[in-house]
């Protein structure tokens, strides 16, 4: 006999939603029951995880305030058009006038004029910038435009840049150095194949050398006059020439009378120093001596009128020694020049840039903008105390945000029904105790501050921390050093409070530890809905087959009976009903 392919045709039974029937019957209360189970399982995940975000969060308010160098900035005050100035935790607190003399500036020269195809002659050009010096040979061809491409494209520029200005003249080269400060100025010498190195002809046309300052000792150039006919004072100079001395009265001594006479005493003395007359940069007149042997010049005076001729070769060398003319075959159009400022009307400083960090410790000053003779600026250092309120105010409400959570998690409310999803959890009582403990010390302090209380930082009946603003500015800034006490070091509050909380927080803390269980509960019911549908599917092919069982089963005894039925109705004697 065939056996029958489609469940319920032998017996006219619906097998297929009967077997989907049983099978829902012990499918349904499984699942209603895990889905509760992951449910509640996620929303404490859910609900940890706000949890320790809160609480990092408040303990990350709290590190702050452990953090001595919030007790330790400064601030500057004083704002200027002349200056711009910041300060660090070094600086000590005080007040100072700035007084900006003068700003820092490269220099420019700029070459006599040349026709664009004239060729400038041939030899070796020498540029230095600060110590760096680039040579460049010239073999008689080179334009001023090839000049300008040798400077510029030379792997070993000193720190220029060469640029070509066309006037009514013509062609000029232009040196200009990258660097601002008198100690990157430019200084050019040639060796001209004409045997001619400073004359206005050939390579020599780019000579270039500053006026300096001969600070050997040997030479001096003194006093400042309008004329050679102004009386320099009445007194008596002492000269001394390599251990030679003599002595010259200047009593009504106009200042070319002082040099003849300077001249006739050294003579009769038998010491080698000659007296001229120099004009310097301003024009005005001045006493040069130069030693003719190389000894020592040393000038002294009793007299105060007489204070301008005064020579000392170990102090004064560098600023009164004689001055040795450069070449100035190129057009200073712009010196170099250092920045200077003046501080407290007194005390001069002079820097490369315009950029001084050493002038006065921990402060930094970037000159902008040149003072009227005689106008400052007051800038005032001290402890800046904002930046304490700031973070105790940061502090304040991180802790209302992470009580509030723990509050809302835990909660229970008959008149809504709602549940929190971490009610009966002791986490969250064990944590919120402790730091309301902690909270609530105290610590030794001879000032007035020793908790948060004490600071303005107090509990609504709420629970929680609000901030009495006066009192906290009050505090901050009458009792600065208790304050630091409070958060700062062994023992105090902050430091107590923050080991706390991080034993909560953090890969290995409590609350980890919890989100971890609660995932390992998700990951068991994701194994056990697995056994289960298992367990479904065999239940499911165990029914079909008993029930195709029994179908054909049914069938079969169908069959007999319209057999028996057929048989039975071919009988003699049976009458047939209607």
């Amino acid at each position: 006999m065939a056996t029958i392919t489609s469940p319920g045709i032998g017996s006219g039974l619906d097998v297929n939603s009967i077997v989907s029937g049983l099978v829902q019957a012990e499918q349904v209360p499984f699942e209603a029951r895990v889905n509760a189970q992951e449910e509640e399982t996620t929303n404490k995940i859910t609900a940890l995880g706000s949890l320790v975000s809160a609480t990092a969060a408040f303990e990350s308010a709290a590190e702050k305030l452990t953090n001595g160098s919030i007790f330790e900035v400064n601030k500057i005050s004083g704002s200027s058009e002349y200056f711009s100035s910041s300060v660090d935790s070094s600086a000590a607190e005080g007040s100072y006038s700035i007084e900006v003399k003068s700003l820092a500036q490269g220099q420019k020269l700029a070459s006599a004029a040349f026709a664009s195809d004239d060729t400038l002659g041939s030899g070796t050009i020498s540029i230095d910038v600060n110590g760096s010096t680039l040579d460049l040979e010239l073999d008689g061809s080179e334009t001023l435009s090839d000049l300008k491409d040798l400077i510029n494209d030379a792997d070993n520029n000193p720190g220029l840049f060469a640029s070509i200005i066309t006037d009514d003249d013509g062609q000029h080269l232009v040196l200009t150095s990258k660097e601002v400060g008198i100690d990157n100025a430019i200084s050019i010498s040639v060796t001209d194949d004409d045997g001619d190195n400073t004359d206005a002809a050939g390579l020599s046309l780019f000579a270039f050398s500053p006026d300096t300052i001969d600070n050997s000792g040997e030479t001096a150039q003194l006093g400042s006059f309008a004329a050679t006919t102004d009386l320099v004072g009445d007194g008596t100079l002492t000269i001394d020439v390599g251990g030679t001395s003599f002595n010259t009265d200047t009593t009504g001594l106009t200042l070319d009378e002082l040099r003849d006479q300077i001249n006739t005493d050294a003579g009769t003395a038998g010491a080698s120093v000659t007296a001229s007359i120099v004009i310097d940069d301003e024009g005005n007149q001045q006493l040069y001596l130069a030693t003719g042997d190389g000894s020592q010049l040393t000038i002294t005076s009793g007299d105060a009128a007489l204070s301008d001729f005064v020579f000392d070769p170990t102090t004064d060398a560098e600023t009164k020694g004689g001055v040795v003319t450069g070449v100035g075959n190129m057009n200073e159009t712009q010196a170099a020049k250092d920045a200077l400022i003046v501080i407290d009307g007194s005390l001069t400083v002079t820097q490369s840039s315009n950029v001084f960090d050493e002038a006065i410790e921990g402060v930094t000053f970037i000159a902008k903008k040149v003072n009227d003779d005689g106008e400052t600026t007051t800038v005032t250092i001290s402890q800046d105390t904002s930046q304490v309120g700031t973070a105790l105010a940061d502090f304040a409400a991180a802790y209302n945000t992470f009580l509030e959570t723990s509050i809302s998690l835990g909660r229970v409310n008959s008149d809504s029904g709602i549940v929190g999803p971490l009610v009966g959890e002791s986490i969250l009582r064990t944590m919120t105790s402790q730091v309301r403990n902690i909270l609530s010390d105290t610590i030794d302090a001879e000032g007035g501050v020793n908790s948060l209380a004490s600071l303005g930082l107090t509990t609504n009946r709420e629970g929680l921390l609000e901030v009495d603003e006066s009192l906290l500015f009050s505090q901050v800034t009458d009792n600065f050093e208790d304050v630091q006490a409070l958060f700062v070091g062994e023992g105090s509050v902050m430091e107590n409070l923050t080991e706390t909380l991080s034993s909560y927080t953090g890969g290995t803390g409590v609350i980890q530890s919890k989100i971890n269980g609660y995932k390992t509960t998700l990951t068991r019911i994701d194994d056990e809905r697995a056994k289960f549908a298992e367990k479904m599917t065999a239940l499911e092919s165990r029914l079909f087959t008993q029930f195709n069982a029994m179908d054909l089963l049914v069938s079969q005894l169908n069959s007999t009976g319209d057999y028996l039925t057929s048989q039975l109705e071919n009988l003699p004697g049976v009458v047939k009903k209607d």
